[in-house]
């Protein structure tokens, strides 16, 4: 996983941009479909974001089906099977 770029700014969440980042790194495969991705107390102290800002970006990647929660392992990359992905850029779930 790359360091992540998080801004402190009025207009987009900090949840927001760690979901961003890390779908990001998933789409372009510096996360690995299997590879555990770190804990949320590991982001939060290295980031100094709340824990709960860290679990609502994973929730929302769990949702839109990027990553898989396994109880007592972690949260691991799902992988990109299910994405159409077009030259521009755009993703759509098949």
């Amino acid at each position: 996983m790359r360091q992540l770029h998080l801004k402190r700014e009025p207009g987009r969440s900090l949840y927001q941009q760690i979901y961003a980042e890390l779908r990001n790194q998933i789409f372009r495969g510096d996360i690995a479909a299997g590879e555990l991705l770190p804990s949320y107390r590991f982001l939060s102290r290295k980031y100094q974001v709340n824990i709960s800002t860290v679990e609502k970006a994973y929730d929302l990647l769990e949702a839109n089906g990027y990553i898989e929660r396994r109880h007592g392992s972690g949260c691991f990359a799902l992988p990109l099977d299910k994405f159409e992905f077009y030259a521009d850029g755009v993703v759509l779930d098949s």
